[in-house]
């Protein structure tokens, strides 16, 4: 796969045209030039590939990946890229194929590591997204030096029912952490990934692919990141922080990864929202303060988002005359309708127990106006 043109050693010993991309007639041999694709045959006269020609198109039928890509192209890979690769997973009975994606496992470690999987089949989709391997297919992964394209690395295994036996995947160490078990509204989230996949990147990211998603406990979005930065000195690791909303729901909050580049590649992580303790009551306001169908008694609190142990309102008309009692325990909100009462202005109490027997009372008006 050499350049005439570039008087490379060797190319001495024969005449040939330099690769233009169509066939030449007759005997003339065509090198390929220093970008094109070095196995692939493209026409009768074009010798200087490995693949056997025509092994992309038969047998026939064969189960291609052309529509992955939305072309009609049967020579593409899997999932739709041209056939202008140098490192890529090739499977000899079927000539389906995809591009591997290298990448330094550490800065200087001379070790590259493929970026993403291939899938080998998928009996529910042969050749969708899938190389629509068989068992006793032969897979082929090629590699050729993109600065000296004389060297060549070809490695091959065979298809087996289930996976060839004794052959474990390497472990790629993915992980989603919280830095806390609990938290409360207000504080500050923050979740870290480690994905091995990724090390020595400034960031994990393929916008818009959200590559981080929180979730409250109701499974409502409530924060979301298409770029997760490194976490300085730690290659393997990418943190993020956010700060809970006072609203945010008490219970299960979820923090989910998912690989951008290959989004089968998934982890997560769960934490708690719990009730901030109760250290003050400052006020309890009926809102609205005049209402016809509901108001809200809300109890005023420090720190933002805490409860009370129990909270207890008692309603009186202007002759003192008892006329409701609303009740509650680990709130700090009690609704009320107002019942048959009519129009008018009536006196509440409201008492709020907080922690260590702690309690808060407080008397105000409250108007209905139907």
């Amino acid at each position: 796969n050499k350049d005439a043109e570039a008087r490379e050693q060797g190319d001495a010993a024969l005449v040939r045209g330099v690769y233009t991309g169509t066939p030449l007639g007759g005997a003339v041999l065509q090198d390929a030039g220093e970008d094109s694709a070095p196995i692939w045959w493209r026409g009768t006269d074009d010798s200087d590939r490995m693949t056997p020609q025509g092994a992309v198109a038969r047998p026939d039928p064969v189960f291609l990946g052309a529509t992955a890509g939305g072309t009609p192209d049967v020579n593409d890979s899997i999932s739709g890229i041209p056939e202008t690769v140098k490192v890529f997973m090739w499977n000899a009975q079927r000539g389906t194929f995809e591009r591997m994606d290298l990448r330094e496992t550490a800065v200087g470690s001379g070790i590259f590591r493929s970026t993403i999987c291939v899938l080998v089949a998928d009996a529910r989709n042969p050749g969708e997204g899938n190389l629509a391997s068989r068992p006793g297919d032969t897979i082929m992964a090629f590699y050729q030096d993109p600065s000296n394209h004389s060297d060549i690395s070809i490695i091959s295994i065979k298809v087996a029912e289930g996976g060839a036996i004794g052959i474990i995947p390497p472990v790629v160490d993915l992980r989603v952490t919280f830095d806390r078990a609990t938290y409360s509204p207000g504080d500050t989230v923050t979740i870290t990934v480690t994905d091995e996949q990724y090390a020595g990147l400034p960031e994990i990211g393929n916008p818009p692919v959200k590559a981080l998603v929180l979730t409250d406990s109701a499974g409502v979005e409530i924060a979301s990141w298409t770029a997760i930065p490194a976490v300085p000195g730690q290659p393997h690791m990418f943190r993020v922080a956010y700060v809970l909303p006072a609203t945010v729901r008490i219970g299960t909050i979820t923090a989910v990864y998912t690989d951008p580049l290959f989004v089968a590649r998934t982890a997560q992580a769960h934490a708690t929202v719990v009730a901030a303790a109760l250290t003050a009551v400052t006020a309890v306001r009926p809102m609205p303060e005049v209402f016809s169908v509901t108001t809200t008694f809300t109890a005023i609190v420090e720190p933002a988002g805490a409860v009370a142990d129990r909270m207890t309102i008692t309603i009186f008309d202007l002759t003192g005359r008892k006329v409701a009692t609303l009740t509650g325990t680990n709130t700090a909100t009690l609704t009320w309708n107002g019942g048959n009462l009519g129009d008018g202005a009536y006196i509440f109490v409201a008492v709020v127990q907080g922690p260590a027997g702690r309690v808060w009372t407080f008397r105000e008006f409250v108007y209905i106006k139907r």
